[in-house]
């Protein structure tokens, strides 16, 4: 079942570096934007930040084998990021405003156990600001691989987001976005795919009735199959970011006309080649759920 989907998907959309995963220093902490799921790898790493109040748990205020990420915030808001079910590594995380000193002080929160071994910490948002994130683990436990999730990205556009995006090429989960207004007479609706790799540059939007969450390449198919369309217009990334306006009437996007109707939902996504990840050499980003109105 699952080789004829990936075939016949495959027919459909297209015809004929290794994941970043945090720096060890805080001062080269690893750029990341947007919500999803984020690599992280702290086998090597070594402890490069201050013991925290926050962190006093067993005995001990410290984290080992500690990572680094820089946020920025999207939007006011809280947000929270977690490694609950997504590493076998006995965790420990902390997050900051980044205020440019390295190590940075006090902590916004710091997390040892919220489910079982893994951690989870919460704070308080600011659009435009950016956070440090520290990842690690307890001391004298050792270090691993997995990803973290932060959650609580202000949906982006006339749209919603929905389904899982897993971690691409990039470090990062694609995501979608959407500017413009959900008017079929209006016409106006663009769709941003972000965090998609620069190499090959090969993707295209598909959209369809129905949403999903089909297991499928290296993530999962948001779109429900049947009736799925394919907008042909093949745009390389800019900066990881494909923008495409899109045509309901399908003129200028050289398909037939989207099936959209006012008061119903239209559900839309990106796929996209990543060779660099090393497994089925494609991927997706999350869905965009769009309600149109006359």
């Amino acid at each position: 079942m699952k080789t004829t989907l990936l075939t016949t998907l495959g027919a459909l959309l297209l015809s004929g570096g290794a994941y970043a995963q945090g720096s060890d220093a805080c001062s080269t902490a690893q750029a990341i934007a947007g919500c999803g799921p984020f690599a992280f790898d702290t086998s090597l790493a070594t402890q490069d930040g201050l013991p925290d109040p926050l962190c006093l748990v067993f005995g001990t205020s410290q984290i080992d084998n500690d990572v680094w990420f820089s946020w920025t915030a999207p939007g006011d808001g809280s947000y929270v990021a977690d490694t609950c079910g997504q590493t076998l590594a006995d965790t420990k995380m902390a997050v900051y405003a980044d205020t440019g000193a390295c190590p940075p002080a006090p902590a916004l929160d710091c997390n040892d156990d919220t489910c079982g071994l893994q951690s989870q910490v919460s704070w308080t948002g600011i659009a435009g600001q950016s956070y440090l994130i520290r990842v690690g683990s307890f001391p004298s436990a050792s270090g691993g691989t997995g990803t973290f999730t932060i959650s609580g990205c202000p949906s982006g556009g006339p749209g919603t987001s929905y389904c899982t995006s897993t971690v691409n090429s990039t470090g990062v989960a694609g995501t979608m976005s959407g500017s413009g207004s959900s008017s079929i007479s209006a016409n106006d609706l663009s769709l941003i795919a972000s965090n998609v790799p620069q190499i090959p540059g090969i993707g295209i939007f598909i959209a369809g009735q129905n949403s999903a969450q089909i297991p499928i390449w290296d993530g999962f198919l948001c779109i429900g199959p049947q009736g799925l369309q394919r907008i042909n217009q093949i745009t390389a990334p800019v900066g990881g970011v494909v923008t495409q306006l899109i045509d309901y009437t399908g003129a200028s996007t050289g398909t037939v006309p989207l099936n959209v109707f006012a008061g119903f939902s239209f559900f839309y996504s990106y796929w996209y080649r990543d060779a660099a990840a090393g497994n089925t050499g494609a991927n997706l980003t999350d869905g965009y759920d769009v309600v149109h109105t006359p």
